[in-house]
């Protein structure tokens, strides 16, 4: 998964946030290069190195179209 700067995204277990910055993120003696992800001024901060976005589960969040698919299938059961 490509993140960019401003991108909203679901951090699984944890919700919906907002990718506010990409650099890097100091780890002992080394600086790895990670995102920054803003869970809201009452969950904090999420920092995930850029090398496990993809084993992570984050994932961007349903559109509309999605959505009502969901809502009418689980409707008609």
């Amino acid at each position: 998964m490509q993140l960019d700067v401003g991108d909203v995204v679901v951090v699984p277990s944890l919700g919906v946030g907002v990718v506010q910055s990409h650099g890097p993120l100091q780890v002992g003696d080394d600086a790895i290069p990670a995102y920054r992800i803003d869970l809201g001024s009452d969950d904090g901060a999420y920092w995930i190195p850029e090398a496990q976005v993809g084993e992570q589960g984050l994932r961007a969040p349903l559109d509309e179209e999605r959505i009502a698919h969901l809502w009418k299938t689980m409707s008609s059961q």
